[in-house]
């Protein structure tokens, strides 16, 4: 049989996002209740009870203890043995754990440290030595649990991050062109950086006879320099720049500058090349 007992509702929202959470495994019911009475007035401690050693484990991993108190002297289950268990238990092994004892042993109570246990309490202990051994060790977990928190979603925030930044590489090399053998042979390389930039090229026939042909750089790195860059493949691409001739460069360059200055996109500016070949003279 297992009974659990909760002397108040989880510490309000805001305070932590992990309040203090003991779990006592004990056979005896009056050992419980002891603890229990202790921990009552407690309104940052919520306590559950557990008096059957076998079902220590399933009651650990649903409860999620910020500290487990753990009696050594049990029927059927060596309360050793669940030392072991514990730290055995990937979910469990960094757990603090108190183990209670019925009286002062030195042998004992160095096997317990050497099986994992946290600290060590001659049952019953004073109320004042519990709840300060409670606060201790499970303020010094709630840090731990913290901490792995915040690193598991800064790792998820940089996942998104190089997800986003993959997915816009894709995207800009979705606009380069195709290599071609004739009638005019064009062939390229791709050779990433580690960052993101704003490197871009492209070429593309004006007519049957004239090809224009540019690569830009766009300063800095990352996805404002990428857009940008974008931004202008897709103007040159689709020869939307008013007023301009694309057949002529100069016309073409004072366009782009008119269209894109710096003050607009973040102070970002740019360099490119713009030449247009005519096959027919060379």
């Amino acid at each position: 049989m297992t009974t659990s007992a909760q002397s108040q509702p989880a510490a309000p929202v805001g305070l932590s996002q992990f309040p203090i959470t003991v779990l006592l495994v004990d056979d005896q019911l009056i050992i419980g209740e002891a603890v229990r009475r202790m921990i009552a007035d407690e309104s940052d401690i919520t306590f559950h009870f557990c008096n059957d050693p076998a079902r220590a484990i399933e009651t650990a991993q649903t409860v999620r203890p910020t500290v487990i108190l753990q009696d050594l002297v049990m029927p059927d289950v060596d309360g050793m043995m669940l030392v072991r268990f514990y730290r055995a238990d990937p979910a469990l092994r960094d757990t603090p754990l108190i183990v209670l004892s019925s009286k002062e042993e030195p042998v004992v109570k160095a096997e317990a440290f050497a099986c994992g246990a946290n600290d060590y309490l001659v049952k019953l202990p004073d109320k004042i030595e519990l709840l300060a051994r409670i606060r201790y060790h499970s303020s010094a977990y709630i840090r731990l649990l913290e901490r792995n928190e915040a690193n598991a979603a800064l790792a998820a925030s940089r996942q998104r991050l190089a997800d986003e930044m993959s997915a816009a590489a894709q995207y800009l090399m979705s606009l380069f062109p195709q290599p071609t053998p004739k009638p005019v042979a064009l062939d390229w390389r791709y050779v990433p950086s580690a960052d993101l930039g704003g490197d871009a090229f492209g070429y593309d026939w004006l007519d049957d006879d004239r090809l224009a042909l540019y690569m830009l750089d766009v300063t800095g790195h990352g996805l404002a320099s990428a857009l940008l860059s974008v931004s202008i493949m897709n103007v040159l691409r689709s020869r939307s720049l008013p007023n301009a001739d694309f057949r002529d460069p100069a016309q073409v360059l004072g366009g782009l500058n008119d269209a894109f200055p710096g003050e607009a996109y973040g102070d970002k500016f740019f360099t490119i090349w713009y030449g247009v070949y005519c096959r027919s003279t060379g």
